[in-house]
C-alpha cells in the first residue's frame, strides 16, 4: 500500500507539466482519402495563405488543394475549393525503388510553396527522389507548365532543414528569383546558399547563371541546418544554425552556434575570383542568453511588421546545447535595423594565421579604408576588382553578436522543446481601448503535443517592455498526430497540418480560459461577462457596455468579483489546486484562512504556482486564495468530510477510511522498519545507550527491568 500511495503521489507531481493544459477542438477539419487499399495517409505538409483570394494552399502526398480560409472544409463550389492530383511515372518509381528507397521516398511530395504577385503558385516537389519546379492557377490549380528538374531549391529527403523565399523585386534585370538554403549531394555534401539561374519570362532562356556559397569552405557554412529564410528591401536573410569552425582561441570547435546571414539580391558574382560565388555574404551570430546561460540552437523563426515604421521584428525559439542536463528552450527578439547596423557598421573577425586558427576583431575603420565594405550592394558585382573580392573572402564574419531586444529571452521554459512558432501583431482594432503595441504568438512542443498562447509588448523604438512575455493559455491540441506546418490569418484563425488532416482553430479560444477572469481579460480577442462569470469572443460594443471587463485596466476587477470554488475531500485525500497565471511570475503566493502559506510537509508549492495539500485533515476546511501582486487570481472553498468517517456510508467515505487506515499502517511498518534496523545494529556492549531500549524481565522477581 506504501508503493500504491508513493506512485499516486509521484504521478501528481509528473503531471504538473500539463497544468493549466485545456484540450481544444478544431472549428474545421480537412481531410482526404488517398487509396483505401494501401492505407495510405495523405501527409499533409506545407501551407501558405493567400488572403487576397481567401485561399489556404496545401501540399499533401501526391496532391494539392485549395480552401476556404474561413472553413477548410467546406468543397461545396469550385468558388470555395480546388485540387489536383500528381502521379509518378511507373518507370521512375522503378528505377528509385532499386536504387534502395522506400516506397515512401519514391512518392510525390510537395515541398515548398511560393505565391506569384499575379496569384499563381509555383512549387517545388520531390518526384521519384528528383527534385520538380511546377507552376499553376493560383485558382483552379491548372498546370501552367511543365515540371522541370531543378536541384537546389528543396531536397528530396524528407525532414532535411532546408529554407527558401520567393522574390520577384531586386533581382537582376528585375527578374523573378528563388534562393534557398539547402544541402545537396548524394551524401549531402554539399552545403549551399543558393540561387538557381535567372530565366526569361517565358523560362527557355537562362539570363544569369547560378549562383551559390563555396562547397568546401567550412567558413562560409558549415554543418549548416536552416530554419528561415526572408526578403526584405535589397536583401535576402537566412537564418540558420551551424558548428562552429572558430571564432576565437577560446570557444570548442565543433560546437552548435546560431547565424544570420545576409546578402544581396542584385549579387551576379565577380568576374574570375568568386566567379558565380557570392561577393555581398556575411554573416554574424544571434545571441539568445540568459544570465550568461546561452539557448544557442534557433529552431524556428518568424516576423512581424513594427506598427508605425517599416522595421521588423524577428521572433526566434531557442533551445540549450543538447549535452546539457536538462532540456530548456526560450524565444528572443531581434530588430531587423539593429541587424543591418551590425552588418553595415561593425567591424569583422579576421583570421589570424591559417596554422593558428585564432581570429581576431578588424576595426570598422581598418575595414572602411581598404575601399569597398565586405556586404554592400554593387551595382554589378563582376566590376569589383580582385583585391576587394579576396578581403571581402577572407572577412565573412561579424566581430559584433545581434543581441535580442531587451538582452534577454521573452520567454525562457524548462523541459520544454519550444519549436515552431507563428506569430500576429494586434491591430489598432483589436487593442480595445489600449494603446499599446502587442503581439500574439502560438508555440508548439512537440514532445507533449501542446500550443502555447502567449501576449508579448513591445515599444515602437525596439525597447522591449520589462518582464516576459506572458503565457495566456496551454493548448492540448485534440488529436495526436505531430504537427508538420502552421500558418496564421490575423485576427481570425490558426492553421495546422499533420499525417492525417488539416485543422483549422479560432485564434480566441475564449471558453478555454474557464473561470480566469485575468488572463480573459488580457486575450485581445476577449472579454469577460460580470453576470454570467464566464470569457466570451470580444465585440466592439463590449467596451462601452456595462457588465463587461475588457482590458488589462480591468484586471483588479477580477479579484473582487472572483467567486470562490467549492472542493469537497475526505481525510486522507491529495488535493492539486492550480493557480492561473502563476507560471508568468514568481510572485505568487498562497493564502488560507487569510495566513500565509510556506512549504512543509503538509504542502508542496510548485515552481508553477501551484499548491499540493497532502494527507487532508479537517483542519484544512476552509478558504484557499492565490495571489499574484495581492491580485487575487483565484479561490478555492475546500469542506473536509470528516464525520460519517466512523461510520462510512458512501463509496468515497469507504475510501477515505480505507487511505486513513493505509496511513497508519504505513506509519506501523515504517517505525517496525526503523525499530529493527536499530535493533540489529545494536550489541551488548552499547545497547544502555541504543535510543530504543530492549524490556528484559526480572525473573527473581517477575518485574520488567531496562
Amino acid at each position: 500500500m506504501l508503493i500504491i500511495n508513493l506512485f499516486i503521489f509521484y504521478f501528481i507531481i509528473f503531471n504538473l507539466c500539463n497544468s493549466f493544459t485545456v484540450k481544444i477542438y478544431p472549428d474545421n477539419i480537412f481531410t482526404w482519402n488517398l487509396n483505401k487499399q494501401n492505407n495510405l495517409l495523405p501527409s499533409f505538409g506545407p501551407i501558405i495563405i493567400n488572403s487576397k483570394l481567401s485561399a489556404l494552399y496545401v501540399g499533401a502526398r501526391g496532391n494539392l488543394f485549395r480552401l476556404w480560409l474561413f472553413n477548410i472544409n467546406d468543397t461545396s463550389s469550385n468558388a470555395l475549393f480546388a485540387h489536383k492530383t500528381f502521379s509518378i511515372n511507373s518507370e521512375e518509381k522503378e528505377e528509385c525503388l532499386k536504387m534502395g528507397n522506400s516506397e515512401r521516398e519514391c512518392d510525390f511530395w510537395i515541398r515548398q510553396i511560393f505565391i506569384k504577385s499575379n496569384g499563381d503558385l509555383l512549387f517545388c516537389s520531390s518526384q521519384s527522389m528528383k527534385p520538380q519546379l511546377g507552376s499553376v492557377d493560383g485558382h483552379s490549380l491548372l498546370e501552367q507548365q511543365e515540371f522541370r528538374t531543378q536541384i537546389g531549391i528543396c531536397s528530396q529527403h524528407e525532414g532535411l532543414n532546408t529554407t527558401a523565399v520567393y522574390t520577384e523585386e531586386g533581382n537582376p534585370d528585375g527578374l523573378p528569383a528563388i534562393y534557398s538554403g539547402i544541402r545537396t549531394g548524394l551524401s549531402l555534401e554539399n552545403q549551399l546558399i543558393y540561387r538557381p539561374p535567372l530565366m526569361n519570362i517565358e523560362g527557355n532562356r537562362e539570363i544569369h547563371p547560378a549562383l551559390r556559397t563555396p562547397i568546401y569552405d567550412s567558413n562560409w557554412l558549415n554543418e549548416p541546418q536552416f530554419v528561415g529564410s526572408f526578403s526584405f528591401g535589397p536583401f535576402i536573410y537566412f537564418f540558420f544554425r551551424e558548428q562552429l569552425t572558430a571564432a576565437n582561441c577560446n570557444n570548442n570547435k565543433g560546437s552548435v552556434v546560431s547565424r544570420i546571414a545576409r546578402l544581396c539580391k542584385n549579387d551576379l558574382g565577380g568576374r574570375q575570383v568568386l566567379k558565380q560565388i557570392w561577393t555581398s555574404f556575411v554573416k554574424a551570430n544571434l545571441n539568445c542568453s540568459l544570465n550568461g546561460f546561452s539557448f544557442n540552437q534557433i529552431q524556428s523563426v518568424t516576423y512581424i511588421q513594427n506598427e508605425g515604421n517599416n522595421n521588423y521584428l524577428f521572433y526566434s525559439t531557442f533551445i540549450a546545447a543538447e549535452n546539457t542536463p536538462y532540456q530548456s528552450s526560450a524565444i528572443c527578439v531581434f530588430s531587423l535595423s539593429e541587424i543591418n547596423k551590425v552588418f553595415d557598421n561593425g567591424p569583422f573577425l579576421e583570421q589570424q594565421s591559417a596554422e593558428s586558427g585564432c581570429w581576431a576583431t578588424i576595426p570598422a575603420e581598418q575595414i572602411s579604408i581598404q575601399g569597398r565594405r565586405p556586404g554592400t550592394c554593387q551595382e554589378d558585382s563582376r566590376q569589383l576588382s580582385d583585391e576587394d573580392l579576396h578581403f571581402a573572402k577572407q572577412h565573412l564574419l561579424m566581430a559584433e553578436q545581434i543581441q535580442s531586444l531587451g538582452n534577454t529571452p521573452i520567454i525562457h521554459k524548462g523541459q520544454a522543446l519550444l519549436t515552431t512558432l507563428i506569430a500576429t501583431i494586434i491591430t489598432e482594432k483589436e487593442k480595445k481601448r489600449e494603446n499599446k503595441n502587442k503581439v500574439l504568438l502560438f508555440v508548439y512542443e512537440p514532445n507533449q503535443n501542446i500550443l502555447f498562447k502567449f501576449l508579448h509588448e513591445y515599444i515602437n523604438n525596439n525597447k522591449i517592455k520589462e518582464g516576459n512575455a506572458y503565457l495566456l493559455a496551454k493548448y492540448e491540441l485534440s488529436f495526436n498526430e505531430k504537427i508538420n506546418s502552421m500558418a496564421i490569418l490575423p485576427g481570425e484563425y490558426i492553421y495546422l497540418t499533420n499525417e492525417k488532416r488539416v485543422e483549422q482553430y479560432r485564434i480566441s479560444q475564449c471558453s478555454a480560459y474557464g473561470q480566469n477572469c485575468k488572463n480573459c481579460v488580457l486575450d485581445p480577442f476577449c472579454s469577460w461577462s460580470i453576470p454570467r462569470r464566464e470569457c466570451f469572443p470580444m465585440e466592439l460594443t463590449h467596451s462601452s457596455s456595462s457588465g463587461w471587463l475588457t482590458d488589462e485596466t480591468s484586471i483588479f476587477s477580477c479579484s473582487k468579483i472572483t467567486k470562490p470554488l467549492e472542493l469537497n475531500a475526505f481525510p486522507g485525500d491529495s488535493l492539486h489546486l492550480k493557480c492561473p497565471g502563476g507560471e508568468n511570475e514568481n510572485n505568487i503566493k498562497w493564502i488560507f484562512n487569510g495566513e500565509k502559506i510556506f512549504q512543509s510537509d503538509k504542502y508542496i508549492l510548485t515552481k508553477n504556482g501551484e499548491l499540493i495539500l497532502l494527507n487532508i485533515t479537517e483542519n484544512f476546511g476552509g478558504i484557499w486564495s492565490c495571489l499574484e501582486d495581492e491580485n487575487k487570481l483565484i479561490e478555492y472553498s475546500i469542506v473536509v468530510d470528516g464525520e460519517n468517517c466512523s461510520k462510512p456510508k458512501s463509496i468515497e467515505q469507504f475510501h477515505a477510511v480505507q487511505r486513513e487506515w493505509c496511513r497508519r499502517m504505513d506509519n506501523y511498518r515504517n517505525n517496525l522498519s526503523k525499530w529493527q534496523n536499530l535493533y540489529e545494529q545494536t550489541n551488548e556492549e552499547n545497547i544502555k545507550n541504543c535510543p530504543i531500549r530492549e524490556n528484559k524481565l526480572d525473573e527473581n522477581n517477575g518485574n520488567n527491568i531496562i
